[in-house]
């Protein structure tokens, strides 16, 4: 944000601008702010249109839940849409999603996705979400199909032998390779991504 102040408005005003709202501490609470108090100087220096926004999540209501993520992943989208931005979702090709009610197809993308104990193979699918936002879902069996509650697995525990919900011990792997599968996806697919 800093660097972004910087270079939009130059050193000297965007040190102004920290110092004069220092109650904005976070990026967005910074820039609502800003906007808020400098809203006609703000048309000179954001882009002519809405910027582009890619959605990563781990879930989204309608294919994968387990909490307010979901909820927030599902019905934002549509919402930043409707506000004329170009908006697509990208999250894991669960179980629960395969054998959900929403249809999903496969479609012909492959992605080799680099990471430090080699390369991962992954496809994409594609789904609806919402109007004109699309979804996308990397599938990769090893990572992401574990959870069958038949078996007491869901998308991040599985439960123990003693009946203890345990979070899988790759977790960090699993996702570290969903961060890196979506900048691929990304690249594949050619969506523009202002905002990720």
């Amino acid at each position: 944000c800093v660097k972004w102040l910087n270079r939009e408005l130059g050193e000297t005003q965007g040190r102004f601008l920290r110092q004069r709202f220092p109650e904005s501490v976070d990026i967005i609470g910074m820039l609502s702010e800003f906007a808020r108090r400098v809203r006609p100087q703000l048309r000179l220096i954001m882009p002519p249109t809405p910027p582009s926004i890619v959605l990563a999540a781990s879930e989204v209501v309608g294919y994968a839940k387990t909490g307010g993520l979901a909820d927030v992943c599902g019905y934002l989208p549509g919402a930043l849409a409707a506000q004329g931005h170009k908006v697509s979702v990208i999250m894991p090709l669960y179980r629960a999603v395969r054998n959900g009610r929403r249809p999903i197809e496969p479609t012909s993308m492959v992605l080799y996705v680099p990471l430090s104990k080699g390369t991962y193979t992954a496809r994409l699918w594609k789904g609806p979400l919402s109007g004109d936002v699309p979804i996308y879902f990397i599938e990769q069996a090893e990572f992401f199909e574990r959870d069958d509650p038949n078996k007491g697995t869901s998308l991040y525990q599985f439960t123990s032998d003693d009946g203890e919900k345990t979070d899988y011990p790759d977790n960090c792997l699993r996702y570290a390779f969903f961060s890196r599968a979506v900048l691929e996806a990304i690249h594949q697919l050619g969506l523009t991504a202002d905002v990720l």
